[in-house]
């Protein structure tokens, strides 16, 4: 992953923002959810979702949408998916509009690995989110946090594994019984690819992760080049 410097947009810290509800209901009550607006869904008439995703200027209109409309709301999050991951592991990702997300060839059992990149280039593969992430930083000019965020690797091996959504993880369990140190090396694979991202994210003009605390669990796991990132970033 290229280096890149964390853009400081807009002139109100994140410290300003503290006093907003966005903390306080982290750890409360999700409030209501506003409706889809009416650009939203003009947008999305002409564009399919991944569409949208890999788009960074569309992307980052869709982010803005709400806190243009909307004088209430604390902070912003990213348009984006979860499943830019396994896309960028070399799998097809489908968004149904009757089923939702679909992976036409699901991991059947381990020789289907050798389908999965071995190695990930983040900022080729998904350099898109990124550039969204620095487009929306700048258009939202310190009014709101930005949040930037990325799937569980144990959220992203049962889609892999799957083909989809699921409510009971029947294949997905079953992989951990029979393939216990294949599915480590998955998981383990899965989350270099989130530590990467995340990273990036942050690079880029994050500022808040949705899950930054599954990043801290895989530490022990991420390469060294990836602490020695995380430790210029936050220090």
């Amino acid at each position: 992953m290229s280096t890149r410097c964390s853009p400081l947009y807009g002139t109100r810290p994140l410290y300003d923002h503290l006093r907003s509800r966005l903390i306080p209901l982290s750890r409360a009550l999700t409030p209501p959810r506003p409706p889809l607006t009416p650009e939203f869904l003009a947008v999305r008439k002409d564009h399919s979702f991944f569409e949208c995703c890999q788009t960074p200027s569309i992307a980052s209109a869709l982010t803005l949408q709400p806190i243009d409309r909307y004088t209430a709301l604390d902070a912003s999050i990213i348009f984006c998916d979860i499943l830019v991951i396994p896309q960028a592991l070399g799998m097809t990702v489908l968004m149904e509009p009757s089923k939702g997300p679909v992976l036409p060839e699901p991991l059947v059992d381990p020789s289907h690995l050798a389908r999965l990149r071995t190695e990930v280039d983040v900022d080729k593969e998904l350099g898109y989110l990124f550039e969204a992430l620095t487009l929306t930083r700048r258009g939202l000019d310190g009014r709101v946090p930005l949040i930037g965020f990325v799937g569980a690797p144990w959220t992203l091996m049962a889609y892999m594994v799957e083909g989809g959504g699921s409510k009971t993880f029947e294949k997905s369990k079953s992989w951990l019984y029979k393939y216990p140190e294949d599915s480590k090396a998955l998981l383990m694979r899965i989350a270099d690819v989130c530590a990467d991202l995340l990273v990036g994210q942050v690079l880029a003009g994050a500022q808040v992760s949705g899950r930054g605390p599954l990043l801290i669990f895989h530490l022990n796991h991420c390469p060294t080049s990836i602490r020695r990132r995380l430790a210029s970033v936050f220090s």
